[in-house]
């Protein structure tokens, strides 16, 4: 931590008003007969005390100056500029990917829009997971580009190499889902508020989930209470779905509803990049998350000046004792 100028002048003022003091102070005269003044002068062990007094009244001056010189250094110390993030500006995002079924025609470009606008905003976090009948994770919530970047590449190229006919989507993205049927909704919800981590924090989040939330389960009453859980923390929901079917069914319209989610119809697969990219665009650099801090490392100069304040303390004292 920095002290203000003032103050630090106002600390040296104790050291520097000492010595001034003993510096210029006139010194008490007694009677003596100049006999008795020489027959002093040539005894061994006064001669011996006036030069340690000598000594010490050099090294007080020195370690002064070097506690002032310290003081000074420490005042007029260069900081250099560094790019500091302002953690509550910036923007959490999930993208959730519904891989049980028709949905999985738009992971590929759903995967490329947040390559790109992710890259355009590296202040921000990203994080990508997956569900059928269970949640699972894609990429954990990270702003590391290095990772953004290549385990979406590896994403992307898997799902394009391989025929999903024949071969489970998740299994292309590191996930063997075993002889797991239906989807749960519920459950994907429930993943994607896991990826945010503290959800007590103030902070952006929001999930653009690829969906038509078409739940396999007979009780909705778990999809219900994940829905809930959105608007409680705050966290803002997009829903991309084939077409606006989800009006006529009741369930859905209540997710909708209970989520407070903003749906974007996706009329073909060749839309999805374009329609993601527009979500994210709204979402992201709203606010200035870069700022330019002062580094404050002082902990030399602190110790250099504490070093000579406890030598010239210490030589005060030595002196003091010689001289009495």
């Amino acid at each position: 931590m920095s002290l203000k100028w003032p103050i630090m002048l106002l600390v040296l003022l104790v050291p520097v008003g000492i010595y001034i003091y003993r510096k210029f102070k006139p010194a008490k005269r007694s009677k003596k007969l100049a006999a008795e003044i020489n027959s002093y002068k040539n005894l061994p062990s006064l001669r011996k005390t006036l030069l340690l007094v000598k000594t010490y009244s050099y090294l007080e001056a020195i370690f002064l100056l070097g506690l002032i010189l310290s003081v000074a250094a420490l005042l007029a110390r260069p900081q250099s500029e560094i790019l500091k993030i302002d953690e509550a500006k910036t923007h959490d995002v999930v993208l959730c990917m519904d891989t049980s079924g028709s949905m999985t025609d738009y992971i590929v470009p759903s995967f490329q829009a947040l390559k790109d606008l992710a890259n355009k905003n590296p202040t921000d976090r990203y994080a990508v997971s997956g569900f059928i009948d269970v949640s699972y994770t894609i990429l954990p919530l990270t702003r590391d580009m290095v990772s953004v970047n290549e385990r979406l590449d590896h994403w992307i190229e898997a799902m394009n190499s391989t025929s999903q006919d024949n071969y489970p989507v998740e299994l292309n993205l590191g996930f063997d889902s075993g002889h797991i049927v239906g989807t749960d909704v519920a459950r994907g919800l429930q993943g994607c508020m896991r990826r945010f981590g503290d959800l007590d924090s103030e902070r952006s989040r929001t999930i653009v989930l690829a969906s038509d939330l078409e739940d396999t389960s007979d009780d909705k009453t778990e999809l219900f209470k994940a829905a809930q859980l959105l608007p409680r923390y705050g966290v803002k929901l997009y829903v991309l779905m084939p077409s606006a079917y989800w009006k006529e069914n009741p369930d859905i319209a209540k997710v909708v509803q209970l989520t407070h989610a903003t749906v974007k119809d996706v009329s073909s697969v060749s839309s999805t990049r374009d329609i993601v990219s527009s979500i994210l665009r709204d979402t992201l650099n709203k606010d200035e998350v870069k700022q330019y801090a002062k580094v404050d490392s002082p902990q030399i100069l602190w110790a250099l000046a504490t070093i000579f304040a406890v030598l010239w303390a210490v030589v005060v004292v030595l002196r003091w004792r010689v001289s009495r």
